[in-house]
């Protein structure tokens, strides 16, 4: 049963702290990991949505897609600085 935040246990939503004891680069790794669950699942409904004539719908599903993919984009270079700062034995 959702929250009045919104958040149900097993809707896929994820409280954005995480877990306490997780690094930074562990973060970073779980919000590209979550992130492309998240494009792959909008693709979907965006395409089903234009496949059942839903016009606005679509055009809607298509705005969040495309903010979803912005901020996938973001967590990957985060992740990539992190992994290259690691490397360069850099925190």
């Amino acid at each position: 049963m959702p929250t009045k935040g919104g958040y149900s246990p097993g809707s896929g939503a994820t409280l954005m702290a995480g877990n306490p004891k997780d690094g930074r680069l562990e973060t970073a790794r779980r919000h590209v990991r979550e992130g492309a669950v998240r494009v792959t699942r909008q693709e979907a409904l965006t395409a089903r949505l234009d496949r059942l004539g839903c016009v606005e719908l679509a055009k809607q599903a298509a705005y969040v897609l495309s903010t979803l993919e912005t901020s996938l984009r973001l967590a990957r270079e985060d992740l990539l600085e992190l992994e290259t700062r690691r490397c360069a034995g850099r925190r």
